[in-house]
């Protein structure tokens, strides 16, 4: 079983993605938070397998978190879930290694299959980053 955090400042949407996510089987929710703060304490219990993480958040430096994150849990797998899909944060973000990077505006089915591939070893990255991502690889 997956184990997976959901990490976002907007209940609604914490919420939203959690019950779709405790609808798969394969996956179990561990953990939520809002902040920064609340992160920290979630990650002391315990890393997911899979931390859906937005960018946004009370007491969080995204750029300073994930190199942190990355050597404090190296198994755990970061999904970015944003509504930036500008140059600036795609870029910075997949240079620093994320696993998957998705849009949150897409449908909540995209999540599980980000969720699963990443898991599974690969990455996952919203079709709407791709020519963002490309672009900048030239």
């Amino acid at each position: 079983m997956l184990t997976v955090a959901v990490v976002d400042d907007h209940p609604a949407l914490r919420l939203g993605v959690i019950g779709i996510l405790k609808q798969i089987p394969s996956i179990e929710v561990v953990g939520e938070a809002g902040s920064g703060t609340e992160l920290t304490a979630l990650l002391e219990d315990g890393a997911p397998d899979v931390l859906l993480l937005d960018i946004s958040m009370p007491e969080f430096d995204i750029f300073q978190a994930i190199p942190r994150m990355q050597k404090a849990y190296p198994e755990m797998q970061i999904i970015i879930v944003t509504i930036h899909e500008d140059e600036k944060h795609v870029r910075r973000l997949v240079e620093l290694g994320v696993s998957g990077y998705l849009i949150k505006e897409e449908p909540l089915t995209e999540y599980v299959k980000a969720i699963h591939a990443v898991a599974a070893g690969g990455t996952y990255f919203s079709q709407r980053i791709i020519p963002v991502m490309v672009a900048n690889s030239n």
